[in-house]
C-alpha cells in the first residue's frame, strides 16, 4: 500500500509543518504517530496539553492544526478540552483517540458535541488517513476565509477602478441598465445614475443602429463567445448623438448574471495592421524575439488549469546556457547578449508546434511543451543540447560556442502551482550542470520523497537538540582594523548528528524554517551566548559579540524583554551585544523589524545591518533604521579579481563612510583582500584568512 502521505506531499509542501495539540497521559504514545508522520518527510510540530491552563494559554498564543485527546486522561479529560475549543469558536478539528474496543456510542457522543473524527489509536494507518483528510479539509476552510476577505477588498478596488474609468462603463439585465459608472452618465447627458436605472439599452441608441444591437443581444444570450464590437450612433439625453463602438460581456452585478456593456468614443479608425504589430510586441522579447516572461506566465497558467482537470498534460523545460556568465565577464554584455540572440532562433524552430519558447529571463530559457511522455521530452531535450553545442557564432571578430544544460518538469494534478512547476524544472537544470553540463535532467519525484523524509529527519534532531541542549557554539573573531585591541566574536549555531557529523546550517536552518523552529533556535542561540559571554567578561575582558536574528524572530516582540530579563540575571550590560539582521528581512518585515531594531536599543544593545548592498533598496534602508554598524553581503566580496567587483564593493564602502557608518567586510580569505580593504578606511573584517570559527573565545587580538 502507498504512503498516505506521499500522494499529499505536492499539495501540503507549502502549507508550514503539521501544528499539533496531544491530550494525554504518556508521552510515548504521541511520539509514536509523530514520527511516522516525519519519516513520511512531513515537518511536524508538537506540544503536549499538562493542564486547562495550558490548554488556553496554547489556543490564545498560536494557531494548531489538529487537536488529538487521548481516551481517559487524568489532568483535563478530552470532553473538557473539546468544550473549551468549541466555547471559544476555534477551528480545530478534535479527534478522539480510543483503545483497543471501539465505543460507538462514545464515538457519537463525540461528533455530536463538535469533535471531528473518533478512532483506535492502534489503527495508525487509518489515523494518519484521518489526521491527512482533517488537515487539508481545515487549510481549505482557511484559505476560503482568506480568499472571501481577498474577494471582498478585490471587489472594493474594482468598484474604484469602475467609478474612475474614462470608458463608460454600465450593467444591463434583461435589457435595462441596473448600473452606469459616472462615465457613462456624463457620456449619455445625465446629471445622476438614477437616471438610467431601470431604462432600456436600446434606448441609448439610434433607431438605425437598434436592429444591429437586437442581433448582437440575441447572439450574445445564445452564448456566442467571439461576438464583434458593435459600431453605432449614441443618442444623448438632449438629442444629440456621438458615434461609437459597443463590447458586451457576461459579468455579474450583487451576485446576479448581467451583461457588462463598454462604449468607447470613435475618434479615428485605428489602424488594424498597427494594432496587431503592438499586440505582438506586448508578448515578445526584444532581444530573442522569442516570447518574453508575462506571456510564458500566463500561458503556463492556462496550461496548468488543463492539466489539473486532467484535459491535458503539459512538461516545462529550462534551457540554461552553460559558462554564459564567463562569456559575459570576457566578451561583455553586448556580445553575450547578440550570442543569445542567435541561439534563441535556432531552438525556436527546433520547438516549433511542439509548445512556445520564451525567455524567462537572462540567460533562462523556457519551453512549455504539450506532452509529458519522457522518451519524447528527451528526444526534444537532446535536439536542443545538439543545436546549442554545434553553434559557433562569430561576433565583433570573437567566435562564441558553448554547451545548454537541460531541466525537465512534466507536469501533472500534483503539480498544482506555476512556482512548484519552475523552481522543480530549475533544479533538473542545475543537476544536469553539476554534473557536467551539456545534458539533460528529469525532475526526480522520488528523490524529492526522499529529500523530505531527510527533513523530516533534520527537523526531529533540531527539536530533539533543544530539548537535550545538543546545539553547540562556535566563535569567530572579528578585528577592528582601528583599534586591535577591541574584542568582539561572531557567534554561531552548530548542531551534529547522532554519529558527530556537522549539519550545514543552511540544511538545518531552512528545514526548521519550514517546521516553525527558527525563533526557539535563535532563543537558544542567544541564551548560551549570554552564559558563555558572563563567564568570558568575569576575566575582567570587555568582549562583545554580534549575534544573528531570523526572520521569525524579528517578528517577534516579545524577544527584547526576555533578552532584557536575561541580561539582568547574568549581570551584562546591553552593549556588549549587537544584533545583525539580514537586509532582506529588514525590507520585507519593515513594520516588525524597525520595532524590534527600536526596542534592542532601548536595552543597549547594538544594531548591524547584515546582506548589505543586495538590493535597489540598500542606502534608502539607511535612513529608516538607526544604526551606524553595516555589515557588506559577502557575495561583494567573493569576486574581487575583477576590476567591476573592486569599484562596486569600493563605492558601497566610501559611501557608507560618508554617511559615517562603521563598515564590516565578511569572508576575507586573502591577504590581496586585506590590504584592498586597509585603503578603504574598513573598520571591521572577517574571515577564514584571519581565523576560522573556534570552540571559545581565545584569539589573540594583539
Amino acid at each position: 500500500m502507498a504512503d498516505p502521505l506521499s500522494s499529499e506531499h505536492a499539495t501540503l509542501e507549502n502549507r508550514g509543518p503539521l501544528r499539533l495539540l496531544f491530550l494525554e497521559d504518556a508521552r510515548n504514545q504521541a511520539e509514536s504517530l509523530v514520527s511516522h508522520f516525519r519519516n513520511s518527510g512531513l515537518a511536524t510540530r508538537v506540544h503536549r496539553i499538562t493542564s486547562s491552563e495550558d490548554l488556553q494559554e496554547s489556543l490564545n498564543t498560536d494557531a494548531w492544526d489538529l487537536l488529538l485527546a487521548f481516551e481517559g486522561t487524568a489532568t483535563l479529560t478530552p470532553d473538557e478540552a473539546l468544550v473549551e475549543v468549541t466555547s471559544r469558536k476555534k477551528d480545530l478539528p478534535s479527534i478522539l483517540l480510543q483503545g483497543d474496543e471501539v465505543n460507538y456510542e462514545r464515538i457519537t457522543e463525540w461528533l455530536q458535541a463538535g469533535g471531528a473524527d473518533a478512532i483506535p489509536f492502534n489503527q495508525s494507518e487509518r489515523l494518519k488517513l484521518v489526521c491527512m483528510r482533517e488537515w487539508s479539509n481545515l487549510l481549505h476552510r482557511r484559505q476560503k476565509r482568506i480568499n472571501e476577505v481577498a474577494l471582498r477588498e478585490a471587489e472594493k478596488r474594482c468598484q474604484l477602478l469602475l467609478d474612475s474609468s474614462v470608458d463608460a462603463i454600465a450593467y444591463v439585465h434583461e435589457g435595462m441598465h441596473i448600473h452606469a459608472n459616472p462615465a457613462y452618465v456624463e457620456l449619455f447627458g445625465h446629471e445622476d445614475p438614477d437616471d438610467l436605472t431601470g431604462m432600456p439599452l436600446i434606448d441609448m441608441v439610434h433607431r438605425e443602429n437598434q436592429n444591429n444591437l437586437k442581433q448582437l443581444i440575441r447572439q450574445f444570450q445564445q452564448g456566442e463567445t467571439d461576438i464583434p464590437p458593435l459600431e453605432f450612433k449614441g443618442e444623448k439625453n438632449d438629442g444629440e448623438h456621438f458615434d461609437g463602438v459597443m463590447t458586451l460581456s457576461a459579468a455579474k452585478w450583487d451576485g446576479e448574471q448581467c451583461t457588462q456593456v463598454v462604449i468607447r468614443k470613435t475618434e479615428a479608425k485605428a489602424d488594424p495592421e498597427l494594432e496587431k504589430k503592438l499586440a505582438a510586441m506586448k508578448s515578445t522579447d526584444m532581444l530573442t524575439g522569442l516570447f518574453n516572461r508575462a506571456y510564458f506566465t500566463e500561458q503556463l497558467d492556462a496550461t496548468m488549469a488543463q492539466s489539473l482537470s486532467g484535459d491535458r498534460s503539459f512538461a516545462v523545460i529550462d534551457i540554461r546556457l552553460d559558462q554564459f556568465r564567463d562569456i559575459k565577464k570576457e566578451l561583455g554584455v553586448a556580445r553575450a547578449d547578440a550570442y543569445l540572440a542567435k541561439v534563441a532562433q535556432q531552438l525556436k524552430p527546433i520547438v516549433g508546434e511542439l509548445g512556445i519558447l520564451a525567455r524567462y529571463s537572462d540567460d533562462v530559457l523556457l519551453a512549455l511543451i504539450h506532452n509529458d511522455l519522457q522518451p519524447r521530452l528527451k528526444s526534444l531535450g537532446e535536439k536542443i543540447l545538439s543545436e546549442v553545442k554545434g553553434l559557433a557564432v562569430n561576433i565583433e571578430e570573437a567566435e562564441i560556442q558553448t554547451t545548454a544544460s537541460l531541466g525537465i518538469m512534466a507536469m501533472n494534478e500534483k503539480a498544482n502551482s506555476s512556482h512548484y512547476i519552475l523552481t522543480r524544472a530549475e533544479r533538473a537544470c542545475r543537476k544536469a550542470r553539476e554534473n557536467g553540463g551539456d545534458q539533460l535532467a528529469f525532475h526526480d519525484y522520488q528523490a524529492e520523497l526522499q529529500a523530505m523524509v531527510k527533513e523530516g529527519d533534520i527537523v526531529a534532531l533540531v527539536t530533539q537538540a533543544l530539548e537535550q541542549d545538543r546545539f553547540k557554539l562556535s566563535f569567530q573573531p572579528v578585528l577592528n582594523l582601528e583599534h586591535e585591541n577591541e574584542q568582539q566574536y561572531e557567534v554561531f549555531s552548530r548542531l551534529e548528528n547522532d554519529e558527530g557529523e556537522i549539519i550545514p546550517v543552511s540544511e538545518f536552518i531552512a528545514a526548521s524554517k519550514r517546521a516553525g523552529l527558527t525563533t526557539r533556535i535563535d532563543r537558544w542561540a542567544i541564551l548560551h551566548a549570554i552564559k558563555a559571554l558572563a563567564e568570558h567578561r568575569s576575566l575582567g575582558r570587555k568582549t562583545r559579540v554580534f549575534l544573528s536574528l531570523g526572520p521569525d524572530s524579528i517578528q517577534d516582540q516579545t524577544l527584547p524583554s526576555w533578552i532584557n530579563v536575561t541580561l539582568k540575571a547574568a549581570k551584562l550590560p546591553g552593549n556588549a551585544f549587537i544584533f545583525q539582521m539580514q537586509e532582506e528581512d529588514l525590507l520585507i518585515h519593515s513594520d516588525a523589524a524597525l520595532l524590534m531594531c527600536q526596542n534592542l536599543q532601548k536595552l543597549g544593545c547594538g544594531v548591524c545591518i547584515t546582506h548589505f548592498g543586495t538590493t535597489p533598496d540598500s542606502f534608502e534602508l539607511l535612513g529608516k533604521v538607526s544604526t551606524n554598524m553595516v555589515k557588506v553581503s559577502g557575495s561583494l566580496v567573493a569576486d574581487l579579481d575583477e576590476e567591476e567587483a573592486v569599484e562596486k564593493l569600493q563605492t558601497i564602502v566610501t559611501t557608507l563612510r560618508e554617511q559615517n557608518k562603521q563598515v564590516l567586510i565578511p569572508r576575507v580569505e586573502s591577504n590581496k583582500t586585506l590590504s584592498l580593504l586597509w585603503q578603504w578606511d574598513v573598520t571591521y573584517v572577517q574571515g577564514y584568512y584571519l581565523q576560522a570559527p573556534m570552540d571559545s573565545m581565545d584569539y589573540e587580538f594583539q
